[in-house]
């Protein structure tokens, strides 16, 4: 049994039959990490709303293995860029690119596939006049989707930004469309959950389901979510 818990912003955890992954900390909705948790801790990138410092703490103490996008300082981590794939821990880790800075990442552990985002999105500020800036954004977003085509996802998530308006969630929709994860899970909404239960209120395409945790500490339990496919 896989229980995923939201723990603010575009942070997760995702409890498999071996390992605690702990995405995207900030401070909130998870207790400290045990050595029975087997825990794996990924921070996607530097950006302030994804790298909490404690998440360093936990693995200077040994409390968990730290995998990190390249732009994350820091000294005896397992630093990835896009492209790399290895195994920590017995779990099997690759990178993928972002729109942004870092990178994604997608683990399988205990059978389980996860794949979380960071802050890859199809970023675009429509209307601020630099289209010029637009068609590249959308032009690498599309170049990285299409290495993720035919990848296997049990579980995702992925961005819903509503500072993007209109275009919210134009991003996340496109990846259920072309990866088709079972279970798509909205993040890095800010203090906008009404964003995330939007999106959760889509159609999805067959086969996957949105759903909506906006509360950090709030949990659903894997098999219990996918008998709503």
């Amino acid at each position: 049994m896989a229980v995923i818990t939201y723990l603010g912003h575009s942070g997760f955890a995702v409890r498999t039959g071996s390992h605690l992954l702990i995405f995207d900390y900030l401070g909130k909705g998870l207790p400290e990490p045990r050595q029975a948790d087997r825990a794996i801790a990924f921070v996607s990138h530097a950006h302030a709303d994804h790298n909490h410092p404690s998440v360093r703490g936990w693995f200077d103490q040994g409390l968990c293995r730290l995998c990190v996008g390249e732009d994350v300082p820091g000294a005896g981590v397992e630093r990835f860029e896009p492209g790399d794939s290895r195994v920590v821990d017995s779990a099997i880790i690759r990178a993928f690119g972002s729109t942004d800075q870092g990178v994604s990442f997608w683990v399988e552990s205990g059978g389980l596939k996860v794949f979380h985002a960071g802050d890859f999105n199809l970023w675009h500020w429509r209307g601020d006049g630099d289209e010029a800036w637009t068609r590249r954004a959308e032009a690498e977003f599309y170049a990285i989707l299409a290495q993720m085509e035919g990848l296997p996802v049990d579980v995702a998530f992925f961005p819903v930004d509503p500072r993007m308006k209109e275009d919210y969630a134009q991003g996340a929709m496109e990846f259920a469309q072309r990866v088709r994860p079972r279970l798509l899970f909205p993040m890095h909404f800010w203090d906008k959950p009404q964003a995330a239960l939007d999106f959760a209120q889509r159609p999805m395409p067959a086969g996957t389901r949105a759903l909506a945790l906006v509360r950090p500490g709030q949990q659903v339990c894997y098999e219990d979510a996918l008998r709503g496919l």
